[in-house]
């Protein structure tokens, strides 16, 4: 099904000869809930065509009975309005599904810093 934005309608009442200024339009709309919706871009930000050796899932089809049998870990960065951050989270599955998502996240500017290899290690003695 097509769907019109307010402009193309506002067109084409003015069309019709209706007069019709675009923010009625627009208001009439939103308060019907009648605006369409904007179909964001999809951003793709993992590159899975490459050369590079593909390792398997270990944990596939694992369910942990008791805690330090399954360790997940992931880092992304933040875009910050002056630059970026990077974020390290490391997990404890089964904690994580006994205490519905308890973790340590690890923040810092550099990633290759040694302040980033002591909070790793404090993040791994202080869990729980």
């Amino acid at each position: 099904m097509r769907s019109y934005g307010y402009r193309p309608i506002t067109k084409e009442l003015q069309r019709r000869g209706v007069k019709a200024n675009h923010k009625r339009v627009l208001r009439l709309l939103r308060e019907d809930n009648l605006l369409c919706l904007r179909r964001q871009a999809f951003v793709r930000t993992t590159d899975s065509n490459h050369a590079l050796t593909v390792y398997p899932n270990l944990a596939r089809g694992l369910v942990p009975s008791n805690i330090n049998q399954l360790w997940v870990a992931d880092i992304t960065y933040i875009r910050l309005r002056r630059e970026f951050v990077y974020l390290a989270v490391i997990l404890d599955l089964t904690v994580a599904a006994a205490s519905a998502g308890r973790s340590r996240a690890i923040s810092t500017r550099n990633w290759r810093s040694p302040p980033y290899t002591w909070l790793c290690k404090r993040a791994l003695l202080n869990r729980g």
